[in-house]
């Protein structure tokens, strides 16, 4: 039709737009490269202070997580109303995935410029996906303004009193601090972010 300029944006971008564009996906990022980059490591030099380095990185990997909130919460129906289940379904699941890939991501590439061994990687691959996976489920399950409660009170309450001695061992249910080796934690993260982004496909986050 001549004259008109105005094109429909496919709905995917329309998507990602309802979530607040880039600007969640920076800001994620961004605090992955904080902690991964500027998280003290120095204890190291220390005598029987490796656990407690390890047991720095490994609480401070979930916070990148805490930056998606904002974005998993819709402005409005708009989008959502106009989509069959299945269709709104995967742009869920795909924008889950899209944030998982933005933190892991940048964890992964931030360490190895840093020259993280091994170990200190798992820890933020570990806690990156239990951080994700914790905050899919906490957005779905309670409002915007304590959706962020669970996660940063149990990584606080980890880094206060989830260690038995000054080499930082682990106590059973502080899964943060647990040694990169541990089949459990690992197998804790994975299910959890699974639940979380099964949980936020099926019900997208709370609106209020």
């Amino acid at each position: 039709m001549p004259g008109r300029l105005v094109t429909a944006r496919p709905l995917p971008v329309l998507f990602v737009v309802s979530r607040g564009g880039a600007r969640p996906v920076v800001a994620a990022v961004a605090a992955a490269v904080l902690v991964v980059g500027w998280v003290p490591l120095g204890l190291r030099d220390v005598p029987l202070a490796d656990g407690v380095a390890l047991v720095t990185l490994g609480v401070c990997a979930v916070f990148p997580a805490l930056c998606c909130l904002g974005s998993l919460v819709p402005p409005g129906r708009g989008v959502e109303a106009t989509l069959p289940r299945g269709r709104l379904a995967g742009l869920r699941a795909s924008w889950a995935l899209a944030l998982t890939v933005a933190v892991l991501g940048t964890g992964t590439v931030v360490g190895a410029v840093r020259g993280l061994d091994p170990d200190s990687t798992v820890l933020v691959l570990r806690g990156g996906l239990l951080g994700l996976g914790a905050v899919l489920v906490s957005a779905v399950l309670l409002p915007p303004a304590a959706a962020w409660l669970p996660l940063a009170l149990f990584a606080m309450v980890s880094w206060l009193a989830g260690s038995r001695d000054l080499a930082g061992t682990a106590r059973w249910w502080a899964v943060l601090s647990h040694h990169p080796g541990s089949t459990s934690a690992a197998a804790l993260a994975v299910a959890l972010w699974l639940a979380g982004v099964a949980a936020y496909s099926r019900w997208d986050a709370r609106g209020r």
